[in-house]
């Protein structure tokens, strides 16, 4: 790899109530909280311009626009307010979602290793209820907290197959850990609060093809497909056994009418429906098959130089996979975004932002609003 440098960056089913302070209430069931492995870039237009990214994790074939030795890394700053039947808390989070690299090799190859956020599993809830103990009443408060999730690392290779058409190959690692602590206490003194802590670990494995096309003029193509195996889970040292990994299809369209503006659309569905036999069978709420839809568009402000703070913005639909209630459809996500972007050095460097506004629900039971403030910094030798 010429000049190459392919860099490793890895950082790496309860009941409802009400949260308290941290994490995402829709996180809690199944695996938690899917994430999108987009670039802020990407992110400005709510993901819709994600399959042509070429440095999201999302198309293994996006990264063949790249002709220089790549290192990204992104960072997300997280507000929400959530309610449900118990009440309403508000609470702020910091998580990395993107770390990326690439390099070419020789002239229509490119290598790239990244890690990205599969699922988030952080939260922390607390319930207070009343059990009778030596026949007498006795409240007690009953606090769970998570903190981990899964981690996808991805390595894979974009290839320029001609002029107007790159494919992609990628193999993907799952992994990681989630730690939860249960404590419950009692209002009256005489009784010693109790404690249990456990740690949940998680292996799987996938591969992931995608292709971007330009059949002429202005129209641009894109398309993933994800295959991911079970994934195995231990508590300890004690096996849980495998769940089964969604099957992922993805399809993008772009148009650049011009060098100023770009206009993109995206459609996913995940087979996360897959999961939901086994989910029940271990206690929890099940799962659904999801869609996801997102628009968005890139417009520069500056005809010479379109890449310096041109204005994004895009929305985005899609359900969530994991019902927070038994007995509950599962929720939706509604997002806004906007964002922008600078290049320095002449364009060795790059500095990207977005904002996003998110709205999720389920019912009229469990209800979130929340704010995300995303980083990005390339860094391009």
């Amino acid at each position: 790899m010429n000049r190459a440098i392919v860099l490793l960056l890895v950082v790496g089913l309860v009941w409802p109530a009400a949260l308290d302070a941290q994490g995402s209430q829709f996180g809690v069931r199944g695996l938690g909280l899917p994430g999108l492995p987009i670039s802020t870039r990407a992110g400005g237009t709510a993901g819709a311009s994600g399959l042509f990214d070429a440095e999201s994790a999302l198309n293994p074939a996006a990264p063949a626009a790249i002709f220089r030795p790549t290192a990204s890394f992104n960072l997300a700053q997280h507000w929400r307010t959530s309610e449900n039947i118990f009440g309403a808390a508000s609470g702020k989070d910091t998580n990395f979602p993107l770390f990326f690299t690439a390099g070419p090799i020789g002239e229509r190859m490119v290598g790239t290793v990244s890690a990205s956020v599969y699922t988030d599993r952080t939260f922390a809830l607390t319930l207070t209820d009343t059990v009778l103990l030596r026949d007498e009443p006795v409240t007690t408060y009953d606090t769970v907290r998570s903190r981990g999730g899964l981690t996808d690392v991805r390595a894979a290779l974009a290839f320029q197959a001609s002029r107007r058409v790159a494919v992609g190959l990628g193999l993907h690692l799952i992994t990681g850990t989630n730690r939860v602590d249960t404590r419950r206490s009692f209002a009256d003194s005489s009784y010693n609060a109790v404690a249990l802590q456990n740690e949940l670990s998680y292996a799987g494995a996938g591969v992931s093809a995608g292709f971007t096309a330009n059949p002429g003029g202005a129209l641009h193509l894109a398309g993933m497909v994800r295959f991911d195996t079970d994934l195995s889970i231990d508590r300890d040292t004690v096996s849980l056994g495998d769940v089964p990994l969604p099957v992922t299809l993805a399809a993008g369209l772009r148009w650049t009418p011009s060098r100023r503006l770009s206009l993109s659309s995206q459609a996913m569905s995940r087979r996360w429906g897959r999961l939901d036999q086994a989910l029940r069978d271990r206690g929890g709420a099940g799962a659904v098959h999801t869609t996801l839809v997102a628009a968005g568009l890139e417009w520069g402000r500056n005809a010479q130089r379109p890449d310096q703070l041109p204005l994004r913005l895009g929305v985005r639909w899609n359900q969530m996979p994991f019902p927070v209630a038994e007995g509950l459809e599962t929720g939706t996500e509604f997002t806004a975004a906007l964002g922008t972007g600078l290049l320095l050095g002449g364009g060795r460097a790059s500095l990207d932002l977005s904002l996003e506004r998110v709205w999720r629900s389920e019912t009229v039971a469990f209800e979130e609003r929340g704010v995300a403030l995303r980083l990005g910094v390339a860094v391009r030798p």
